[in-house]
């Protein structure tokens, strides 16, 4: 059976992200909890609140991957790939007859791969935060 395609990130994660300190109020799409019912639905940011409940913002693969840095310490870039069934996001240097890696996440969807490197940059402090110091 094909897995089902995972438009964002899910309730927990966000909430992971958003404890970590950084603000997600540029989500592209928001988790909508009906306290009443016990549901979540995806919905996208800014739409009309579909009733009465909380809004919890949702990233998407590219809200994520705009929030990462292209390089870090100004020389080991941002990559992303295959390897072998898992997907790879990595900050890596390659020069003449080098190649550096300096941490790599995988995941068994590239969405996922992607908020955990997220949340490294986060912990490490490449991606600013109101938790430590700069956002």
């Amino acid at each position: 059976m094909k897995m089902m395609r995972i438009l964002a990130l899910d309730v927990d994660m966000m909430k992971r992200l958003v404890y970590a300190g950084l603000d997600c109020s540029d989500a592209t799409l928001e988790w909508w909890h009906s306290s009443a019912k016990g549901l979540y639905g995806l919905v996208f940011k800014g739409v009309k609140n579909p009733g009465d409940g909380e809004l919890i913002p949702a990233y998407t693969l590219e809200d994520i991957m705009e929030r990462l840095p292209r390089s870090v310490e100004g020389r080991y870039q941002l990559l992303v790939g295959r390897a072998d069934d898992k997907w790879c996001v990595q900050y890596t240097l390659i020069a003449y007859n080098c190649v550096e890696v300096k941490i790599a996440k995988y995941g068994i969807t590239l969405l996922g791969a992607a908020c955990q490197m997220l949340l490294w940059c986060i912990e490490n402090g490449y991606v600013k935060t109101d938790k430590n110091g700069e956002d």
